[in-house]
């Protein structure tokens, strides 16, 4: 399912990446230990500023860059929050060269390959990413590069069998690194891959395009159910065909017209709230509802317009649904 993004926006947007790459932005945020969306907007504002204002731009632009400025950090922080557990508390030490798509999402593969590359990162780390995001070459090459005593502590990392985590992915890769397997498609892995789809980075890793569109489809249904984040379900949008998406309308609405609510789908949750309430129930309709007030508009109030959105979605909603609410 493709997102709508005029060229006007991909232009601003690649002018707020150039703004948020800048150094000063870096240092700020590092200093910091958190990302603009925490940072009151009185001490980033200016450094962003100031780098437009050597842009040359007119200043009807300069606003609008800036109002980009918080989603490509929502952005940065869902990466974050997806990596902890992979990189630990060196992830705040790191300096992590991300690779934008022209829509403002993180181009998650290419930054993974990029953060591979650094000679500088923990090759324990390196291992690590190369391992959820199947990159065979990498992660075999690595392998052979580490001393014996990290391939040991590698090797010895436990693993929950009933909750699925990186640990699991790369005990896993260890196995078909060890097996001599000259191609991870002729190995046979401990899970199936759909399996392995479930966690939120290996989603978003190379491994989602070797499966068929019926693999896919099955590692859809399980992510737009309940505990998934929801930045994750906005990905499985993404990649979604017209008729995967209609199918989990009827099986998942409400998870699905919350994915919407995320980058860059917030043109789509507009011209959809007609037929939203073809698959939506009024109990869903109020789960909709909790998550724009709470998630959205209290917790995101710069990152998009959820009020005017919120109004638009009541006054269009059957009195069905607006006195289920008020009961």
């Amino acid at each position: 399912m493709d997102s709508e993004f005029s060229l006007r926006k991909l232009i601003l947007t690649k002018i707020a990446i150039q703004i948020y790459r800048h150094p000063n932005m870096k240092t700020l945020e590092r200093e910091r230990c958190e990302v603009i969306r925490y940072i009151p907007a009185e001490i980033w504002e200016p450094i962003a500023k100031e780098k437009l204002s050597s842009l040359n731009l007119p200043w009807t632009i300069h606003r609008e860059v800036i109002a980009l400025m918080i989603p490509l950090s929502v952005e940065i922080g869902d990466w974050e929050y997806d990596h902890y557990p992979i990189l630990y508390n060196r992830l705040l030490k790191l300096p992590i060269d991300y690779i934008w798509k022209e829509n403002g999402t993180i181009d998650r593969i290419e930054t993974a390959k990029n953060f591979i590359k650094g000679e500088s990162h923990d090759i324990s780390l390196r291992f690590r990413m190369a391992c959820v995001y199947w990159l065979e070459e990498e992660a075999k090459r690595l392998w052979q590069e580490m001393p014996e005593t990290t391939r040991s502590s590698l090797s010895v990392i436990s693993v929950c069998n009933c909750k699925l985590g990186w640990e699991n992915v790369v005990k896993d890769w260890i196995a078909f690194i060890r097996s001599g397997a000259v191609d991870w498609r002729q190995h046979t892995f401990p899970h199936s891959l759909t399996w392995y789809c479930q966690y939120r980075v290996v989603i978003q890793s190379s491994l989602l395009q070797e499966l068929s569109q019926t693999e896919q489809f099955c590692v859809f249904e399980e992510v737009m159910k309940e505990g998934i984040p929801t930045h994750t379900k906005t990905f499985c949008l993404t990649q979604m065909n017209e008729k995967m998406f209609e199918n989990i309308s009827k099986k998942e609405p409400a998870h699905l017209f919350k994915a919407l609510l995320n980058r860059p789908f917030h043109s789509q949750f507009q011209s959809m709230v007609d037929c939203i309430f073809t698959y939506l129930s009024e109990k869903d309709f109020v789960i909709v509802l909790h998550e724009m007030i709470c998630e959205r508009i209290i917790f995101k109030p710069n990152d998009y317009d959820y009020v005017k959105l919120l109004r638009d979605l009541w006054d269009r909603s059957p009195d069905s649904y607006k006195e289920y609410v008020e009961i």
